[in-house]
């Protein structure tokens, strides 16, 4: 899954961004995590998920379509990984900033 724009992320938009991804990604039960690192390229997203199900990962590409609209200014890059039991995001990702994680 994986939204292509042509120019990089403003810094003052970052916050927005983050916030939105925050605010929607939350409202999807299975997500668990959400990381988010800025590069050369533009914004990376992880979506560490406990459910591997289609309509997890059509929930988070609705979610992207929206943010991707609303931040037109920006590149993204969106990874969805299923989480094993007793797996965090943080095992497969090792860079960027955590911006929501859903307490057990």
């Amino acid at each position: 899954m994986s939204t292509q724009h042509s120019m990089a992320i403003l810094a003052p938009s970052l916050d927005a961004v983050k916030g939105q991804l925050k605010a929607e990604l939350a409202q999807i039960p299975a997500v668990e995590t959400v990381c988010l690192a800025h590069g050369e390229a533009g914004l990376y997203v992880w979506v560490g998920i406990r459910r591997d199900e289609d309509t997890v990962w059509q929930a988070i590409a609705d979610v992207e379509e929206r943010v991707a609209a609303a931040h037109s200014d920006a590149s993204f890059d969106f990874h969805v990984v299923p989480l094993s039991p007793g797996r965090r995001l943080e095992d497969y990702v090792s860079v960027g900033q955590q911006i929501f994680h859903r307490a057990a």
